[in-house]
């Protein structure tokens, strides 16, 4: 059951991105405002619907995992980064962080060179 409530929390997340994208469209060369305020939204949503429904699985499939997760892969990096923090694993935090933004940045490179050389 946990697939369906994953599924549909996806679809709408999916679509509330897709209308912040609408509403806040980019400018040429301009900063980018939809993503930015999805990351940052996600963020404060998932760490508000975490405390809040940490033991109800049905309910953290659905707002977490499928709407957040459709919506900003950011919010759970964030969660995940700041658990790190509190449990007090400050260097693998910092690791975590660091590498995600980085090997991201690199990956998104990597693609766009292979997918201009196809």
């Amino acid at each position: 059951m946990n697939w369906l409530l994953i599924f549909m929390g996806g679809g709408l997340g999916a679509l509330a991105r897709y209308a912040l994208a609408v509403a806040l469209p980019r400018a040429e060369m301009g900063f980018p405002w939809a993503t930015f305020m999805a990351n940052v939204v996600g963020a404060l949503l998932i760490g508000a619907i975490a405390g809040a429904l940490m033991e109800r699985t049905g309910a953290r499939a659905f707002w977490i995992v499928g709407l957040l997760g459709g919506f900003t892969t950011f919010s759970a990096f964030s969660l995940e980064a700041l658990q790190l923090i509190e449990q007090r694993q400050i260097v693998l935090a910092l690791t975590y962080i660091l590498g995600s933004v980085a090997l991201g940045l690199l990956a998104c490179v990597a693609g766009l060179r292979v997918s201009s050389y196809a």
